[in-house]
């Protein structure tokens, strides 16, 4: 039996939805339920991007995963990659994110808030209005208050 690798995305890097099949639940650990074909054909795909603060703890981070992989199941999508900006050094995952809503006709990009875009609320705009512009798709905010999750 093949080892099972980790389904969530270090530092820079995405999880692969081909990898799990289009299959949510495996975003977020073992799945407990695995859609059939049909299932997985119905529910388009969402792709995902996390800016986290510098010094996030990686039980932070992996939260986060979780809370995404979650939201997506809830809003009828098959997450597919999560995009994840290294705080340490310029990383280009919000172009990659670009790319693949792009190549795959996404409807729609989800983050957990819009500071996950940038930290200055005319730049999260900015950067909001050049994803849906460029992509056709809209971007999704899990917690879109002030008050909402980091």
């Amino acid at each position: 039996m093949e080892p099972m690798r980790d389904p969530l995305p270090r530092s820079g890097a995405s999880v692969s939805w081909q990898d799990r099949r289009c299959c949510p639940e495996a975003a977020a650990g073992p799945a407990l339920h695995l859609p059939d074909i049909e299932e997985q054909a119905m529910r388009p795909v969402l792709f995902g991007h996390l800016h986290p603060h510098p010094g996030t703890e990686r039980d932070v981070l992996e939260r986060l995963k979780h809370e995404l992989t979650a939201f997506a199941e809830r809003e009828g999508f098959c997450l597919g990659e999560i995009f994840v900006e290294r705080a340490d050094a310029n990383s280009l995952a919000f172009n990659g994110l670009l790319a693949a809503v792009k190549q795959h006709e996404a409807h729609a990009a989800a983050v957990p808030t819009l500071f996950h875009l940038a930290r200055f609320p005319g730049l999260q705009l900015a950067m909001k209005e050049h994803l849906e512009r460029e992509t056709g798709a809209r971007l999704l905010v899990m917690y879109p208050s002030p008050e909402g999750q980091a």
